[in-house]
């Protein structure tokens, strides 16, 4: 999705044997393991081929088109290009943004790998190259309505909920993302009512710090 907000798309990475995996969940998989009648009995899993991507072409994409337009692959072939440099600018802006939080006396904890607080960082250094774990932020506050007065108050913030925008956004899923599920369903889904989530983008990171200071404040 680091596609600078212009578009969104994705690829299907299929690992080998997943026709072995398939037929040990038949009850699951069916789909694959029994004969498609669309296509004269077809079984994906007897094809030497990957079986996954193989229905998401033959069924799938003719059921539903689920092909990208030419004018978006062309956006995303632009946008790749600077991929790798703004990939490391998010980071890095991130980090900045991370530490700040992490010593502000209104946010009782924060979530991101690159900090060495963090439980995962020492697998963040291991499988991020440099140690580089993107733009993306959660942090905790008091309460619910206190991260939804974080969420009002930030200026230099976008209100928006996808990821990896060149410029930041800011959301608070409980109130909106989530926002149709109980207290009890929030919980199963590992949704916190007093979370708020960034996604840093490639401004001066001073700024982004200076505006959730003053919507923290």
């Amino acid at each position: 999705m680091f596609t600078q907000g212009t578009t969104i798309g994705g690829i299907i990475v299929e690992r080998d044997g997943l026709a072995d995996f398939f037929k040990e969940n038949n009850e699951r998989y069916y789909h694959f393991t029994t004969p498609d009648e669309s296509y004269h009995g077809l079984v994906y899993t007897d094809v030497p081929l990957p079986n996954f991507t193989l229905r998401v072409r033959l069924a799938l994409l003719r059921d539903i088109g689920a092909s990208q337009s030419p004018h978006n692959s062309w956006l995303l072939l632009q946008t790749i290009e600077t991929l790798g440099l703004r990939v490391d600018k998010h980071s890095d802006n991130a980090l900045e943004v991370a530490k700040f939080l992490e010593t502000h006396p209104k946010v009782n904890s924060v979530n991101y790998p690159g900090l060495e607080s963090n439980p995962d960082y020492d697998k963040a250094q291991k499988y991020f190259k440099d140690g580089k774990a993107s733009g993306l932020i959660s942090f905790e506050v008091d309460s619910y309505e206190a991260a939804k007065a974080v969420i009002d108050s930030a200026k230099l913030f976008s209100v928006v909920v996808n990821i990896g925008d060149s410029k930041s956004l800011i959301v608070h899923p409980a109130s909106t993302t989530h926002s149709q599920m109980n207290a009890e369903e929030l919980a199963e889904a590992g949704i916190n009512p007093t979370t708020v989530r960034l996604s840093i983008g490639l401004e001066n990171p001073a700024d982004l710090i200076e505006d959730l200071n003053q919507a923290l404040n």
